[in-house]
């Protein structure tokens, strides 16, 4: 199976950056894309790939008290971004500030920790953010950031770590929750 951990958004937020995405979408400037649909809005933490099914357990072992030692978290929304870049973007994003550096710290745990499971280390830099849309192709994002509405500024606590189970169909990908494990408190 293929799967990633992540961390979700409160309801509130959710809402709110999806009321924005459907404005975005609506935009003249838009480009052509694949939108995220309010359900699957998440911050990625660390992406695995294919994985056998059988080592979900110990993921999930594995995991918990990295989870334990984290929290609480809050998470803050920063500005449109395109990546790779604003004018040659394959995602249209919501990049999340992270000024205490506790979400890169806990992506970073997260990394060691599967690295040590015999997984391959992220080669970029951890950049957390919320994917809005894919473009079919390359686009230049820069136009639409002129002609959008000012992003809303949010605040979401963060309550868990998840690993999802991510099945491409042709709708997109559908994420089901394999493992949930609670942030201190």
């Amino acid at each position: 199976m293929r799967v990633f951990f992540a961390i979700n958004l409160d309801i509130r937020s959710t809402r709110r950056i999806a009321d924005y995405s459907r404005q975005l979408q609506s935009n003249p400037a838009a480009p052509k894309a694949s939108w995220v649909i309010p359900p699957k809005l998440h911050v990625t933490l660390k992406f695995l790939g294919e994985i056998d099914a059988e080592l979900a357990p110990a993921l999930g072992d594995a995991i918990r008290p990295i989870a334990a030692s984290f929290g609480p978290l809050s998470i803050s929304t920063g500005r449109l971004i395109g990546l790779p870049t604003t004018e040659r973007a394959r995602i249209l994003a919501i990049e999340i500030d992270d000024p205490t550096q506790s979400l890169g710290e806990l992506s970073r745990a997260i990394e060691t920790c599967v690295e040590q499971l015999g997984f391959p280390a992220e080669p970029r830099v951890y950049r957390p953010h919320v994917t809005l849309a894919r473009p079919r192709d390359w686009a230049d994002l820069g136009p639409l950031f002129a002609a959008s509405s000012p992003l809303p500024q949010l605040v979401s606590p963060v309550s868990e770590v998840v690993l999802y189970r991510s099945d491409l169909a042709h709708s997109g990908a559908e994420y089901t929750a394999v493992g949930r494990w609670p942030l201190r408190t």
